[in-house]
């Protein structure tokens, strides 16, 4: 249907006239010069047809218009755009310093191509000078989108010759999307969501691995998009569901809500007669498994020494430092801007946090609690932060890779040698989440109240925090000590069937 309004056919007159200019003005010409001769019989017919013809063009092309009244709007925007990207460019990139000078003394500047629109991205290639390389382009990628007002900016393109800046003006992973219930399936992926391109996001069948490994690392995103992208299977009976695999407490509530809630949808379809029977309903439920105890994954204070300076100088250990004096998540910490950190009063502003989308891709939104909160800023931490704000800007990310790249669990495992790590402080299992969970412990071991701890580490609820308040194995002898000073060295000590 065609959305029209007095506004919309201004823009597109607005944008017609010139091009009908560009393209007509021989006709025009003709018209003129022939008005010369109209004496001659048959000049003035031919001058009629001419008109004909060229008020012919002009409503054949605003009928064909009519169709694509409704992105008008958005084409002419993209137009002007793309004009606009191009003429600032070459000066924000020297500001950005991506330029080089030869030995000669000549500047040379990453230069821009013609861009290119596909949606609500803007395709823009780029080609750098020898000198310079992709990872230029990575560090900059944060102040390129602010200076285009765009959701994000992503280097495209593995090689020299076919880079290019992807453009986002729309966070598509923001967007409500619909899982198709009708049609076949192919046998071979399962639709789970969207990439933040706006492509569709498919998982093909074979085993894959669900690393459970911290806290806001879309565990459940997954579970669901892989249940509800299955409905349709189930449904036909092409594929049964006995069951989530887990490991865990949170985990294991996870997949038990996942089912029950999937259930409850299913059974409404099948009541409004869109599906014949809810088939989850014949699903194996998980059995609940005792949750293992944070103490065991926590450090002490010797073993986080022992792990810096394991690390040794560099990025790598900065972060890691900041996670096991701040109890940041990870997503946390590498999302972390300057802007975000108070010197002045000791604190640091946990505003954001990167996450894993659809497709591997990176997505920055609101922490795990969906709130902004504040951490305090130790004093084993301020010098780091102190020597890292001097060399950045503003809104630069505090913590990133040797070359600028984004920090996450994996690459830094693979820069710090973390199977050696393990090897040196005995413990197999260690995970750079249990950072998180050392901070916990030993706020409650330096009496903190629990609601400061929640408060700190921004649990969702007060039981998440208390796991930690009762994490070490030592409680009972702290305590007894702090009742032989409430009551003047009487001792109560419990032994098989009798106190004392």
């Amino acid at each position: 249907m065609m959305t029209w309004s007095w506004r919309l056919e201004r823009a597109y007159w607005a944008t017609e006239i010139p091009v009908l200019v560009q393209r007509g003005w021989w006709l025009l010409v003709l018209i003129v010069v022939l008005t010369v001769f109209n004496a001659i019989p048959f000049i003035g017919q031919l001058i009629n047809w001419l008109l004909v013809v060229a008020i012919g063009i002009v409503v054949v092309r605003r009928a064909i218009a009519s169709r694509r009244f409704a992105t008008l709007e958005r084409d002419l925007w993209q137009s002007q755009m793309a004009n606009w990207i191009t003429g600032v460019w070459p000066s924000l990139a020297v500001q950005l310093g991506l330029e080089v000078r030869t030995y000669s003394g000549q500047k040379l500047v990453t230069g821009a191509g013609r861009p290119t629109w596909h949606g609500d991205t803007c395709i823009l290639p780029v080609s750098i000078p020898a000198g310079l390389a992709r990872e230029d382009l990575v560090a900059a990628s944060g102040r390129i989108a602010q200076a285009f007002n765009a959701v994000r900016v992503t280097v495209t393109g593995a090689h020299l010759g076919e880079l290019a800046l992807r453009i986002d003006y729309v966070d598509a992973l923001a967007e409500p999307f619909s899982f198709p219930l009708g049609g076949t399936w192919d046998g071979a992926s399962v639709l789970m969501g969207v990439k933040d391109g706006g492509e569709e996001w498919c998982l093909p069948l074979g085993p894959h691995t669900l690393v459970a490994g911290s806290s806001g690392s879309g565990k459940a995103s997954l579970v669901w998009g892989l249940l509800l992208g299955l409905v349709q299977p189930i449904h036909s009976g092409l594929v049964e569901v006995w069951g989530i695999d887990r490991k865990g407490g949170m985990e294991l509530a996870m997949g038990r809500d996942a089912l029950a809630l999937l259930s409850r949808l299913l059974e409404g379809a099948a009541r409004a007669g869109i599906i014949v029977a809810n088939p989850v309903r014949l699903a194996r439920r998980p059995r609940p498994e005792r949750p293992e105890s944070v103490r065991s994954r926590a450090l002490n204070t010797a073993e986080v020494r022992v792990m810096l300076d394991f690390v040794g100088e560099g990025p790598h250990r900065d972060y890691l430092a900041a996670l096991v004096y701040t109890g940041m998540r990870t997503g946390e910490a590498s999302a972390l801007r300057v802007s975000d950190v108070d010197l002045d009063h000791g604190v640091i502003n946990v505003r954001r946090s990167f996450s894993q989308a659809g497709g591997g891709k990176v997505r920055e939104q609101s922490p795990q609690s969906h709130k902004q909160r504040t951490v305090p800023l130790p004093a084993a931490l301020r010098p780091i932060l102190v020597r890292r704000l001097d060399e950045l800007g503003r809104n630069e990310l505090v913590f990133t890779g040797a070359r600028g790249g984004r920090l996450n669990p994996s690459n830094v495992r693979r820069a710090v040698d973390w199977d050696g790590l393990r090897s040196r402080l005995e413990r197999p299992d260690l995970r750079i989440h249990d950072l998180r969970h050392t901070l916990a412990t030993l706020l409650f071991d330096a009496g903190a109240a629990a609601n400061d701890v929640q408060a700190i580490l921004g649990h969702s609820s007060m039981q998440v925090t208390e796991k930690y308040s009762r994490a070490r194995s030592d409680a009972a002898v702290r305590a007894n000590g702090a009742l032989d000073r409430l009551l003047g060295g009487t001792r109560v000590v419990a032994t098989e069937g009798e106190t004392r």
